[in-house]
């Protein structure tokens, strides 16, 4: 009788050996063979075996194993870990799930493919495509998602048929270049319909007043000159024309399409090499806004690390007391002010691109190194920057902190609620209510009060979801975990109250902002309806969810992501209410693959039910009823 590891003298009985742990693999991972591969019995075969092998079921034979059914494999794996170091009873969120390493998933993505399409989502998984796979950590709403389904396996597959019955048509989606240089086909639209005075005003209305890193009077001076022809200039003057027509016009209004068609001629490697603060300024709209809106996160992130370390390159990280006029365009040195406005704003448009990706910050942020002071100005633009800066400074390590592999505490992130609490409690009324803001700054409390109840939603959030998974008692809670948990979905509830309010001034920009943070607390009401369908809560939890769909309905002229949304909550909420079927019933066949349609296979932070695609029999039998903190 032969043990793992054991020495095989006879080619025959290696085989055998070998042949008996490819069936033991079989009976307790099936999904990780699948039907008509084989696997060699050669040495590297037989190493990572037996390494398996031995870490599951330490000095137990091949033989003895193979006698064994599904059941009494999974039970005398269950006894062996139990007998491994014991954690404390309260332990830290997430440990109930071993964190996974980054390299479970070989993340890849292509965001210049042709047809891509506008109203796909990689970070919300409403993309069709299979090539979405980027990092996305527990701060994702994939982690929302993969607990949703794994709850709820037939909601997965009705999910699966309602989405085949979208339409994906050539009017859904951008046509590019054929070569993947650029998003957009600029023959494809001869002329804008919205002009580029009109594109002007309302970049200065909207995003200037969020995110101040022009000069206004300069820049309106320039436009009308007319003398620069600079490729800097003409980036940074088309890249304000794309973000003014986002910020006007209807939701199939395309101006922006021909305003980024000229400006993409001009956005190449060779932008990189100008240091200037036009390609940083052109880099901010570009990275911090643009890419978002046309489904283009992670190619947003790489142009906004790009920036900042233009940015860095420039100096603008430094506060000095004579700054070198040699560094980019020969006034910047006159101009300190503008140059701390555009640090911030890089900050903050960095910042605000994290806070749903679940990555690192990878210090855009350390005062140690860094010692840029605030804008010295009492204008509107400034005051909003001067509070976006005071909460992303919060974001930021609270973005650090979920990016550690030691898992955040619910003491830790009450602490870091209370800090978004105060900041919020100390804005000026007119950013902290809407009835008393001014139409200037509407844009800007609209994405201030948006991003406060997505920080502190993305902060509860996975304590929601640790209980969702574990498949306990309410009742059987630490109290602190149902107060989390109470937070959670109150603050949910209430963001989609706070976006319903705002929907009274329809513009495409704000709706765009709300419709992607709708999204984001809806998912947060759907899981508590699947997770705990008889809590006295639920009638809540459905109006929220109803009064979600109807927003989605009502705002989806004005930006296409809006009726994908709303398809796949409203498929998830349907499929919800109906009987639901055991997990026995679901085919063991599906392919994993299709659930790419939602990025589903993307590493998530750590979740150990990742590795098993959220639906195996044997991570059920699993106890559940360990405390996690």
């Amino acid at each position: 009788m032969l043990s793992p590891g054991a020495p095989i003298d006879n080619a025959v009985e290696a085989r055998k050996y070998s042949l008996v742990k490819v069936e033991i693999f079989k009976i307790i991972c099936p999904r990780f063979i699948t039907a008509g591969k084989q696997i060699a019995a050669g040495t590297t075969g037989q190493s990572a075996h037996d390494t398996i092998l031995n870490t599951l079921f330490p000095g137990s034979s091949a033989d003895d194993l193979s006698k064994l059914s599904r059941v009494e494999l999974l039970q005398l794996a269950q006894e062996e870990h139990s007998q491994s170091p014991g954690r404390s009873d309260h332990q830290r969120l997430g440990e109930a799930s071993d964190q996974t390493s980054d390299t479970d998933d070989e993340h890849e993505w292509n965001e210049r493919q042709e047809n891509q399409d506008p109203a796909a989502d990689d970070v919300n998984g409403l993309s069709l495509q299979l090539n979405l796979k980027s990092y996305l950590g527990i701060s994702s709403v994939r982690a929302a998602l993969r607990t949703i389904f794994r709850l709820n396996p037939s909601i997965r597959d009705y999910v699966r048929q309602r989405i085949a019955t979208w339409d994906v048509s050539s009017s859904w989606c951008f046509t590019t270049i054929s070569n993947g240089a650029g998003l957009h086909q600029e023959s494809q639209l001869l002329s804008p319909t919205i002009d580029e005075e009109t594109c002007i005003n309302a970049y200065f209305l909207h995003a200037h007043e969020m995110t101040p890193m022009l000069d206004e009077a300069d820049f309106r001076a320039t436009w009308k000159q007319g003398t620069r022809t600079d490729g800097p200039w003409i980036a940074l003057l088309n890249m304000v024309l794309v973000m003014g027509s986002m910020s006007t016009g209807s939701g199939d209004d395309e101006s922006h399409k021909f305003y980024y068609g000229r400006a993409k001629q001009y956005i190449n490697i060779e932008l990189f090499g100008a240091g200037c603060l036009e390609s940083l300024q052109t880099l901010c709209i570009l990275g911090g806004y643009y890419l978002h809106y046309v489904n283009s996160p992670n190619m947003a992130h790489a142009v906004m690390g790009a920036a900042l370390r233009i940015a860095i390159g420039l100096g603008l990280h430094r506060d000095t007391a004579t700054l070198d006029t040699k560094i980019g365009e020969t006034k910047a040195g006159s101009r300190p002010q503008l140059r701390r406005q555009i640090w911030w704003c890089l900050v903050c448009l960095d910042t605000w691109s994290h806070m749903t990706l679940g990555r690192p910050s990878q210090g855009r942020w350390d005062p140690k190194t860094m010692n840029v002071s605030l804008p010295e100005s009492s204008d509107s633009a400034t005051l909003s920057l001067d509070h976006s800066q005071a909460f992303c400074k919060i974001a930021t390590r609270v973005q650090d902190r979920f990016a550690h592999l030691e898992p955040l505490s619910i003491s830790e992130l009450k602490s870091f609620d209370v800090e978004v609490q105060n900041w919020h409690q100390n804005l000026p009324a007119e950013l902290r209510y809407r009835e008393m803001c001014p139409e200037r700054l509407l844009t800007s409390y609209s994405f201030m009060s948006n991003r406060f109840f997505n920080l502190r939603l993305l902060l509860y959030r996975p304590v929601l979801l640790s209980y969702a998974n574990r498949k306990v008692a309410y009742d059987t809670l630490l109290p602190e975990e149902q107060a989390a948990i109470n937070s959670c979905q109150e603050i949910a509830c209430n963001a989609i109250d706070n976006i319903a309010s705002g929907f009274n001034e329809p513009n495409r920009l704000r709706v765009w902002n709300s419709v992607w943070y709708l999204y984001q607390a809806t998912m947060v009401t759907l899981v508590s309806l699947i997770a705990d369908p008889n809590h006295p809560n639920v009638s809540r939890w459905k109006a929220s969810t109803e009064k979600s769909l109807q927003l989605f309905q009502i705002v989806a002229p004005w930006t296409k992501p809006a009726d994908r949304s709303r398809d796949v909550l409203a498929s998830i909420y349907e499929a919800s209410q109906l009987p639901r079927n055991d997990i026995s019933d679901i085919p063991f066949d599906f392919q994993i693959a299709e659930l790419d349609q939602f990025g589903l296979n993307t590493f998530s932070g750590g979740w150990q039910w990742d590795a098993f695609n959220g639906f195996e029999e044997d991570y059920q039998q699993q106890p559940t009823n360990s405390a996690m903190w």
